[in-house]
């Protein structure tokens, strides 16, 4: 093949991208189709795919859907090696709908010499990456990623240009797959009833990002005492309660995901000379098969210091 590597056919990528596009979308309405993707992708560019949600900072990742990797060597990967990533600190300025290519995030050298190659990679026999980004919020990415052995080349212009196209149908199936799961918490007659109880509920993920918020968490919010939001983060207007809450909404999330075991715990929230607010932070289950960018969660409950009350106001 004239791309290097071995590549796809000409004839194959309409054949290919048709068929994609149509899993890509049922995907959105049935997390249980994403299997479907990643084995396609798998099996197209002749290698191993996930669909990963991932910090670039690596200080968190959730691997939700897999094709061709072994399972000792994925929990090897969300146990370490995300943190030894050399590829994801480069991508916090990749736009949505692109895509992005090993060779080009990190010269060779660095990478032959590197931890994330020779231990992570080549023990499986791979090497040439490539991810299709199909969301970046602040820094947070979901992407549908292949890896392939070294034999293979690296991937070709016909090869970006249908990964390109999947890029751009990804971010809208995303899109509409974590809309239907905040549809579905809001539905939550438990939620509901929290409401009414005066008890601010947020569901957040491991990067504190603000998936969901009943009316009275969203009024909290809005006034910006004792909790706010920074860049659709979650954050304590305090500095040091703010640390607090952060550690304990990562380890919840961790939790949540299988690869921890604290089980969250409680914060004061300072709110200047008025009473302090409680936030109770703890795991939650993964909204479906995790890829509708909920992933794993935690679940942030914020009461009054006081009884129990209807409001936040003293």
């Amino acid at each position: 093949d004239s791309e290097g590597g071995r590549g796809l056919r000409e004839t194959d990528v309409t054949r290919r991208l048709s068929a994609l596009i149509g899993q890509i979308y049922d995907a959105a309405l049935d997390s249980t189709r994403w299997t479907e993707i990643v084995s396609s992708l798998a099996a197209a560019f002749k290698g191993s795919a996930v669909l990963i949600s991932q910090d670039v900072y690596n200080t968190y990742t959730n691997v939700s859907v897999t094709a061709g990797f072994e399972p000792a060597f994925l929990r090897a990967y969300t146990e370490h090696y995300y943190k030894t990533n050399l590829w994801m600190p480069r991508l916090q300025d990749a736009p949505e709908r692109s895509v992005v290519v090993g060779e080009e995030l990190v010269p060779q050298g660095v990478y032959e010499h590197s931890e994330f190659y020779n231990d992570f990679w080549r023990p499986q026999g791979l090497y040439h990456g490539v991810g299709c980004i199909g969301s970046n919020e602040g820094g947070f990415i979901t992407a549908a990623s292949i890896i392939r052995p070294r034999g293979e080349g690296e991937y070709g212009p016909s090869e970006r240009e249908l990964l390109l196209s999947i890029a751009v149908h990804l971010r809208r199936a995303l899109k509409i797959a974590r809309q239907l799961a905040i549809t579905n918490i809001q539905k939550d007659a438990a939620l509901q009833e929290l409401d009414r109880l005066g008890t601010a509920a947020l569901i957040v993920d491991g990067s504190a990002r603000v998936l969901f918020a009943n009316p009275l968490a969203e009024d909290l919010l809005r006034k910006g005492e004792g909790l706010r939001l920074h860049e659709g983060r979650l954050a304590s207007s305090h500095p040091d309660s703010d640390t607090r809450m952060q550690a304990l909404i990562r380890q919840a999330v961790m939790t949540a995901a299988g690869t921890g075991t604290e089980g969250g715990g409680a914060i004061l929230l300072p709110r200047g000379m008025r009473r302090p607010l409680v936030a109770f932070v703890s795991p939650a289950p993964v909204l479906g098969s995790g890829v509708e960018r909920a992933g794993p969660i935690a679940l942030v409950f914020v009461r009054g210091s006081g009884a129990v009350i209807a409001s936040f106001e003293p």
